[in-house]
């Protein structure tokens, strides 16, 4: 590789990981879709400045991002329950009904990562422990199809199935936990949580089987 490639990856990835900081800093996560580079750019490289543009961004663009994700529910390779659940989802975020993507989502996660990705028609919920063996014969790159897939991967590995209590100071209102919301433990009421849900939501049907 020569070196003008090195440096660019290089460049690409200090970019990629400045863009994921301040989006976990505004409590949103990364849409694969976002002009994130463009506000970079406009921020002029200032944290503060670009976390303001990421929030502008989502809150400005909160409907055209629930309409691409709806176009592509139907390309998804999940069965049509997952599917049916997620339109719902989707419906019920339009209308301004925040609390429930992420109660009605997340339970739905858990059946699909059950059934599409570890195989299992267990009835034990998920944890990082029984995602973990069940991915251990997959590749990484299975799971990573557009930008800033790595950071919805570890939000999928590392926080949503999580038990609520070991989150401790990472647990974040604005991203929704599986068993906090299923238990009402938090309250998951806001227009950025709904939308987080719905992220992390299409990321998994995204990549699944």
């Amino acid at each position: 590789m020569a070196l003008k490639d090195v440096l660019m990856a290089l460049y690409g990835l200090v970019l990629s990981k400045e863009i994921a900081d301040s989006c976990e800093a505004a409590g949103w996560l990364p849409f694969y879709d976002a002009p994130f580079v463009q506000l970079l750019e406009k921020s002029g490289g200032d944290s503060e400045l670009l976390k303001d543009e990421i929030n502008n961004y989502y809150l400005a663009s909160g409907d055209s991002i629930v309409m691409k994700i709806s176009a592509a529910v139907d390309s998804y390779q999940v069965d049509r329950e997952a599917k049916e659940t997620f339109r719902e989802a989707l419906k019920a975020h339009e209308h301004g009904l925040y609390r429930c993507p992420p109660r009605v989502l997340l339970p739905e996660i858990e059946r699909i990562v059950n059934v599409h990705l570890l195989k299992t028609q267990h009835n034990t919920p998920l944890n990082r422990e029984r995602i973990e063996k069940g991915l251990q014969n997959k590749y990484i790159e299975d799971l990573v199809e557009e930008a800033f897939d790595l950071d919805l991967f570890k939000v999928f590995i590392d926080y949503l199935f999580e038990r609520f209590d070991k989150l401790g100071a990472t647990a974040n209102a604005n991203i929704p936990n599986r068993a906090a919301a299923t238990h009402g433990w938090q309250q998951y009421s806001t227009q950025q949580a709904s939308m987080n849900a719905i992220i992390c939501a299409d990321y998994l049907y995204r990549i699944l089987p």
